[in-house]
C-alpha cells in the first residue's frame, strides 16, 4: 500500500473496529492534526500500536498533544 500524508487535515473521527483503524492509520500522516476523536466498538483489550505511532509522529510535527482534543469510546 501507499503511504499518504495529509498536510491540511486538522480533524479526525473514526468509528468501528480496531482493526480498520490499525489499517488506516499504518499508512497515513498528518502532520497538523488538532482533533482526533475515535469510537471502538467491540473491545475486550485494545493492541493499537500504529494508533500509538500515529500519535507519536504528530507530535514530532508540530506538538500536537498539548492542545488536541483526544476523545476514545470503548463499546464492549
Amino acid at each position: 500500500m501507499t503511504h499518504v500524508t495529509l498536510p491540511n487535515l486538522r480533524s479526525f473521527a473514526f468509528q468501528g473496529q480496531s482493526a480498520y483503524l490499525e489499517a488506516l492509520l499504518a499508512h497515513v500522516t498528518t502532520p497538523l492534526l488538532e482533533k482526533l476523536y475515535i469510537c471502538v466498538f467491540g473491545l475486550r483489550a485494545l493492541s493499537a500500536p500504529h494508533l500509538l505511532q500515529f500519535i507519536v509522529s504528530t507530535e514530532k510535527f508540530t506538538g500536537w498533544l498539548s492542545s488536541a482534543v483526544l476523545r476514545f469510546n470503548l463499546f464492549i
